[in-house]
């Protein structure tokens, strides 16, 4: 599950982080990816069923390999 609010996106129910960096981070949820595009991106908040992102995000895709 993701909300937002202003420059924070909380998701729950993730897998794993697949990759972090300052414009890019791409997440495994259960049945997808999730790709977050931005600019200062950076992970504020990490436990086992949820994190908490801050920066400019610009786009948010969704990506199903099934």
């Amino acid at each position: 599950m993701l909300s937002m609010d202003k420059n924070q996106m909380s998701i729950t129910q993730y897998n794993q982080l697949l990759k972090v960096e300052n414009d890019c981070i791409v997440i495994q949820m259960q049945d997808f990816n999730l790709t977050i595009n931005g600019s200062c991106l950076h992970i504020d908040a990490l436990e086992k069923e949820e994190l908490l992102l801050e920066g400019k995000i610009q786009q948010i895709t969704f990506f199903y390999d099934k």
